[in-house]
């Protein structure tokens, strides 16, 4: 039996779906990643295309494809919000990070500088050598400590990179478009490092430190979820560009992100390398061993994001 004799059956019956072996639910997968509903949801600031809920459903027709697909998803492992770890939310923010070229794994100790509207990150974000943004920063300070206030602002006024912060300045300070994907990666490097700094015995027996443990880590979870269910190109289609070319959009991320989790399969993939693998025998490893993607597709995402 396929996933099509189960959408027929009548009564509705999911059953079947739990004897497919993973050949079939691969193949299965292949064809309701193109066929599955999506569903338009909020939260409280932005519209966004996401996987729809079989609870959400308009249709009996909706209904039943949304169930199939999620069943079959979660067979294979692959959930649509990815695995809610504290590696896989901080490989999820560095692959964010590192799409704009910045090869480093400590991203909020980097520095930025505004553009020409006087905006740090979304969109017009230029970033800065470390050792260079440190020697400006310290310029910086030594000039608004030895002379006028007025002196100091015709200093930054003559060049943006004069005006660099380090991105978990900005992050505190509100610098960053709030809700936008660089927010959500930001926030979540920033609660990761106060879950390190509170990480040691003499401080989680202290119940102030066991709480901010807590919510660093609720921090994280929240905008590990917001930043896999947002996608720029989605929310700005919702804005105005059409529904029919924001659900092709939106299509296209779930199949980017969802089969499966972009962050994941790079995750695996790393701990392949970190053992001695080359890049193609890491690729193949994650396919064919941890059932994630394929090799070439690994090969190439890894390439993209490295």
């Amino acid at each position: 039996m396929n996933w099509k004799k189960v959408f027929e059956s009548e009564p509705f019956d999911t059953a079947p779906l739990y004897q497919f072996s993973k050949e079939e639910l691969n193949d299965a997968l292949s064809e309701l990643v193109e066929l599955a509903p999506l569903g338009k949801y909020g939260d409280g600031m932005d519209m966004f295309w996401r996987d729809l809920d079989p609870y959400d459903a308009p249709t009996h027709s909706s209904y039943r494809l949304s169930t199939i697909y999620q069943i079959i998803r979660d067979r294979l492992g692959h959930q649509a919000f990815g695995l809610p770890s504290l590696e896989s939310a901080h490989d999820l923010a560095m692959v964010h990070f590192q799409s704009y070229s910045i090869e480093v794994d400590e991203a909020l100790d980097q520095y930025f500088y505004p553009d020409i509207a006087g905006e740090y990150l979304g969109g017009g974000w230029s970033w800065l050598n470390q050792d260079i943004g440190k020697r400006l920063q310290e310029k910086s300070i030594e000039i608004q400590i030895s002379c006028p206030l007025e002196d100091w602002e015709a200093w930054t006024a003559l060049y943006p990179w004069r005006k660099c912060c380090k991105l978990s300045y900005l992050s505190r300070n509100d610098f960053i478009p709030i809700n936008s994907l660089d927010w959500h990666a930001a926030n979540i490097l920033r609660w990761e490092k106060v879950i390190s700094d509170l990480s040691h015995p003499t401080f989680t027996k202290d119940d102030a430190a066991l709480s901010a443990l807590i919510h660093a880590a609720v921090q994280i979870g929240a905008s590990y979820k917001a930043y896999l269910l947002k996608s720029e190109s989605e929310i700005d289609a919702l804005r105005g560009k059409g529904t029919i070319n924001s659900a092709r959009k939106g299509g296209e991320s779930r199949r980017e992100h969802y089969r499966p989790d972009t962050a994941l399969r790079l995750q695996t993939m790393r701990k392949y390398l970190k053992i001695g693998h080359s890049v193609s025998r890491a690729a193949e490893l994650t396919a064919t061993r941890s059932g994630l993607g394929t090799t070439e597709s690994n090969r190439k995402l890894w390439n993209r994001y490295k």
